[in-house]
């Protein structure tokens, strides 16, 4: 039986000589923009296309856009951070 606990230790050595590297806070920060602009053109897009009975903006779109603002600041606060560790 093998020592587990000796795997454990080594296992972040392991892991970069696979070639993965953690995400960065810049990448961090990209993926949130990216998920706060999809929520709010998404429910723009939904209105353009009819896919609702109603006509307008409503209210749990208003806020699903509100939610998507503000991850995509937290997104924009994220990314002059460079290339550090999330």
């Amino acid at each position: 039986m093998e020592n587990t606990a000796h795997m454990d230790k080594n296992m972040p050595d392991k892991l970069r000589e696979l070639g993965t590297k953690p995400i960065t806070k810049r990448q961090l920060g990209l993926v949130f923009i990216l998920g706060g602009l999809v929520g709010i053109v998404g429910p723009l897009l939904v209105d353009f296309l009819g896919a609702g009975q109603f006509q307008g903006i409503g209210g749990t779109q208003r806020l699903v856009m509100v939610a998507a603002l503000v991850v995509l600041v937290v997104g924009l606060t994220l990314l002059p951070l460079d290339d550090r560790p999330a």
